[in-house]
C-alpha cells in the first residue's frame, strides 16, 4: 500500500481506561475548502480502475464494538478510506505493563500504544520483551517523547511502520547491537536499504558521508530547514522526500553522478525529472527536463506569488507537484506541447481557480482566448483547468477527447463542439457560464457534471440520439444504464422508465422548480445531483426509492417540505443547508 502522507499526522490518543475512536486520516488536499468537495467529487468519479487504496483510514475498536477473542483488548483495523475495504486487521492485548501491543504471526509483537503516563518528558525506552514475547516492530499510535527527548529502541526491533515515522518527532537511541537501523546526525537510517528514512524535528540534518547512504526515502525529511548535503553516493530521491520549513539551502557534492542542482532545482538527470525545485526555482528550458515528480514543489518552502516558465520538453507533471504553490505569472513556451502534457491530479497543474494567475505565451500575450492547435487530438485532463480569463476557445475538427476538469473553472460562455468529439470528461466544463452547447452526434461518454454550474444550459439544439444518449423532456440520458445525466432548461425527469437514476451532479445548482416530483421509476439518485438547487422548495420521493447519497440535496437553502412513503430511508445529513418537514406516507395511499 502507498504510503502518502507527507506532513506529521496528528495523534488522538486512548485514555489509559477507555477504548476510543482513533483516527488516522492520510490525505493531503491541494485546494482550498471551497473548492476541494466538487473537485475531488470530480476525480473519484473520473476514477474508473479498481481502487489502489491510497489513502487509509485506521480505527480501534472495543470488544462490545467489534468481535474480538476473550480477554482482548480490542482490535485495529486499517481501511481504505475511499471503498472502504478493510485492508488489515490486528486484534489487540494489554500487557501488564501499560502496553499495548499485537502478534505478528512470527514469534515476535508489534508495539501499538504505551498509556500516556508511563512515557516520561525527557526519555522512554520501549522493552526488549511484552508478554514474553520479543518486541520486533513499533506501530504509530503510543505518545511518543516530544521534540528534543528520547526514545529508547531495543535491538530485537526491524520494523518502524510509515504511521510511526509520520508521527515521530524526537530523538532515536538504536542499540548499538540493533542489526537494521542506526541513528546519526539526527536521521534515522534503515541499513538493510541504505535510506534515511527519518529526521528528528529541531535537529541538523547530517546525511552520513560514508557511503553507508544511497536513498532518501519518501517522507524522510520533514520540516527541515538550514543546509542539507546531499552525499555522491546518494542516488534516489522523490519529490516528496523533502518538506523546508523556513529557508533551505541544498547543496550536491560535485561527484554525484546521478543529480545536477541549478536554478535551485534538483534533476535527475538520466530520468530527466526534475525532483524537487526550491525557492526562486526556474525549470530549466535546455530541455533536460521532461518530468516533473510528484510533489516537486510542494512545501519546498515560501513559494507563493511565484513566476513559472514552463518549457516544451515537460511531457509529465506527477501529483501535487504545484499543490502548495500560487503561480501569478505562467509563460507556456509552447502551446502545441502545453496541451500534450499529462497532469496527474488538480494539484499538479501551476493553475487554481483561486489565485489570480496571468497565463501568457512565450511572448508575452495573455491566452484570453486560443486554438487548439491542429495536430492534437485529445484534449488532456486538467489541461486548462482554472485559467479564470479563458473566453474563448477554437476546437479544429480531429479533436475526439476533452478530458476531466480540462476547462473548469474557465471564463467561457459558449463553446463549439467537434463533430468528432467522442469523449466529455467528468466535469469538463464545469464551473463555466455556458448558456447553451451542441453536442455532436457522434458522442459515446459524457462525464458526470459535464456541465454543472452556474444555472440551466440548453444542449436542446441540433441534439440528436445517437443509440448511446438521447434527449427527453430537456433531459441528456443515458440509454444503456437509464442514467439521467444532465437536466437541462425547464426539463421534467421522464417517467416512462427511461430514467432510473439520476446522476451525479445531474442538476446541479440548476433553476429547478419549487416543487419536483420524482417520478416511480427513479430508484437511485446520486451524489450532488440536485446539490445548491436554491429554488427548490419541496421534493416528492417515489415509494420505490431504494437510494439516496448523502450529498444529493446538500446547500438546497429553500427546502421546507419532503413527502415520502414509509420505510423511505434518508442518509445522515441528507438536507444539509435546510431543515425540512419530512412527511412520511402510507404506501397503501399511493395513488
Amino acid at each position: 500500500m502507498k504510503k502518502t502522507a507527507l506532513i506529521v499526522t496528528a495523534l488522538i490518543l486512548i485514555p489509559a481506561l477507555t477504548l476510543a475512536a482513533l483516527l488516522f486520516i492520510m490525505r493531503r488536499p491541494d485546494t482550498p475548502d471551497a473548492e476541494s468537495a466538487e473537485q475531488s467529487s470530480a476525480e473519484e468519479s473520473h476514477a474508473e480502475n479498481e481502487c489502489a487504496h491510497e489513502y487509509t483510514v485506521r480505527t480501534y475498536k472495543t470488544p462490545e464494538q467489534y468481535p474480538a477473542p476473550a480477554g482482548a483488548y480490542g482490535t485495529h483495523l486499517t481501511l481504505c478510506s475511499d471503498c472502504g475495504a478493510t485492508l488489515e486487521e490486528h486484534v489487540l492485548w494489554r500487557d501488564g505493563q501499560g502496553i499495548i501491543y499485537y502478534t505478528d504471526g512470527n514469534g515476535g509483537c508489534t508495539v501499538c500504544l504505551v498509556e500516556r503516563e508511563l512515557v516520561n518528558a525527557d526519555r522512554y525506552d520501549i522493552p526488549e520483551t511484552v508478554a514474553g514475547l520479543p518486541v520486533t516492530a513499533i506501530d504509530a499510535a503510543m505518545p511518543y517523547p516530544s521534540a528534543g527527548s528520547t526514545l529508547g529502541i531495543p535491538a530485537s526491533v526491524g520494523l518502524f511502520t510509515e504511521y510511526t515515522l509520520n508521527s515521530l518527532q524526537c530523538l532515536l537511541d538504536i542499540d548499538p547491537l540493533n542489526p537494521y537501523y542506526s541513528f546519526t546526525g539526527g536521521c534515522l537510517t534503515d541499513k538493510r536499504e541504505k535510506a534515511v528514512i527519518y529526521h528528528a524535528k529541531n535537529e541538523p540534518c547530517i546525511i552520513p558521508y560514508d557511503g553507508s547512504v544511497t536513498k532518501i526515502a519518501h517522507n524522510a525529511l520533514v520540516g527541515i530547514s538550514g543546509e542539507l548535503k546531499i552525499p555522491a553516493s546518494v542516488t534516489e530521491i522523490y519529490g516528496d522526500s523533502i518538506t523546508a520549513e523556513g529557508e533551505l539551502v541544498l547543496t550536491l557534492d560535485p561527484a554525484n553522478e546521478t543529480f545536477v542542482y541549478k536554478d535551485n532545482c534538483l534533476i535527475n538527470v538520466a530520468a530527466k525529472t526534475l525532483v524537487m525545485g526550491f525557492n526562486g526555482a526556474a525549470i530549466p528550458a535546455d530541455g533536460s527536463v521532461e518530468r516533473i515528480d510528484s510533489y516537486a514543489f510542494f512545501n519546498k518552502g515560501q513559494l507563493l506569488g511565484i513566476s513559472l516558465f514552463m518549457p516544451a520538453s515537460v511531457k509529465y507533471i506527477g501529483k501535487q507537484a504545484f499543490a502548495s504553490c500560487n503561480v501569478k505569472l505562467l509563460t507556456i513556451e509552447d502551446l502545441d506541447s502545453w496541451c500534450r502534457i499529462q497532469f496527474a491530479d488538480l494539484g499538479s497543474t501551476p493553475v487554481k481557480p483561486y489565485v489570480d494567475t496571468r497565463i501568457t505565451d512565450a511572448e508575452g500575450n495573455s491566452f484570453n482566448e486560443l486554438t487548439i492547435p491542429d495536430p492534437v487530438t485529445e484534449i488532456n485532463d486538467y489541461c486548462f483547468y482554472g485559467w479564470r480569463s479563458l473566453e474563448r476557445v477554437r476546437f479544429h475538427k480531429n479533436v475526439t477527447r476533452i478530458g476531466a476538469l480540462a476547462f473548469c473553472s474557465t471564463a467561457l460562455t459558449e463553446i463549439e463542439l467537434p463533430e468528432a468529439l467522442r469523449e466529455l470528461g467528468t466535469n469538463a466544463f464545469a464551473n463555466c457560464r455556458i448558456a447553451s452547447v451542441y453536442l455532436p452526434a457522434g458522442l459515446e461518454r459524457i462525464g458526470a457534471g459535464c456541465f454543472k454550474g452556474y444555472g440551466q444550459i440548453d444542449i436542446s439544439a441540433g441534439f440528436t440520439d445517437n443509440g448511446h444518449y438521447a434527449l427527453k423532456n430537456g433531459c441528456v440520458i443515458d440509454v444503456g444504464t437509464k442514467t439521467l445525466i444532465l437536466g437541462c432548461a425547464e426539463s421534467v425527469i421522464p417517467d416512462d422508465g427511461s430514467v432510473e437514476r439520476i446522476g451525479e451532479g445531474a442538476f446541479s445548482r440548476t433553476k429547478t422548480p419549487g416543487e419536483l416530483i420524482i417520478p416511480d421509476p427513479v430508484k437511485y439518485i446520486d451524489r450532488d445531483a440536485f446539490a445548491a438547487c436554491f429554488h427548490l422548495q419541496s421534493v416528492s420521493f417515489p415509494a420505490g426509492i431504494e437510494y439516496i447519497d448523502p450529498t444529493a440535496f446538500a446547500g438546497c437553502t429553500s427546502l421546507t417540505k419532503i413527502y415520502a412513503y414509509s420505510g423511505t430511508v434518508f442518509p445522515e445529513n441528507a438536507f444539509a443547508g435546510s431543515s425540512p418537514e419530512i412527511i412520511y406516507l402510507d404506501k397503501q395511499d399511493k395513488e
